[in-house]
């Protein structure tokens, strides 16, 4: 666990199935002020199609992350009060794409604007029962298993997908919170959250 410090900018992954979307849901009654989100959606853009494709592998481009980032860096600039909270970062797009020195500048950006970090993880044997037999999706499992093109490759996917994230943990210079949620607590996991994310200034949680 890395060192708390001043911050309005958190940053909230982890793999499919890992839990941000129920640990986003405890987080909105755990905080008094409903903290302002920026969706996976946005941060992943078009990211895991164009993995895929060979010319942009040659001159990789990381446009989504640009505009996020843009974002963020309005929201400080403006002096927005509350917690700004971003699903998903660099350490998806490390995920996807495990290539740390392109990386890095967001990572250094991201320190600049007293950004943390918070990772939710579960052992590797749930990787089946958590990210891909979702019950809340239907034909997921499906459409996991055409994307990698079997069962033991989605599989094998997930476990890949989180081992990078933890190797991100060791490449990152922001302070993070690693949670394991194979216990789907998810009032305390937003509770320890809370603890870990200090507001700048006079600003309090409560």
């Amino acid at each position: 666990m890395g060192c708390p410090q001043l911050s309005s900018v958190l940053i909230l992954e982890g793999v499919t199935g890992a839990g941000k979307t129920s640990v986003l849901r405890a987080m909105e009654s755990c905080f008094s002020h409903r903290p302002s989100l920026i969706p996976e959606e946005d941060t992943l853009g078009d990211l895991m199609n164009q993995v895929r494709n060979p010319a942009w592998r040659e001159r990789p481009r990381f446009e989504a992350l640009d505009a996020v980032l843009a974002r963020i860096e309005r929201h400080r600039d403006e002096g927005a009060a509350g917690l700004l909270l971003v699903e998903r970062f660099h350490l998806t797009a490390y995920a996807l794409f495990p290539r740390w020195e392109l990386l890095d500048q967001y990572d250094e950006r991201l320190e600049a604007l007293d950004a943390s970090l918070v990772l939710l993880t579960f052992p590797s044997e749930l990787a089946e029962t958590r990210s891909i037999e979702r019950p809340d999706r239907l034909e997921w499992a499906q459409d996991m298993d055409a994307w990698y093109g079997s069962r033991e490759a989605a599989i094998e996917a997930v476990r890949w997908s989180q081992a990078h994230r933890w190797d991100g943990l060791k490449k990152t210079r922001l302070p993070f919170l690693h949670l394991d949620t194979r216990r789907q607590d998810w009032s305390r996991y937003a509770r320890a959250i809370k603890a870990f994310v200090k507001p700048p200034g006079a600003v309090k949680w409560t």
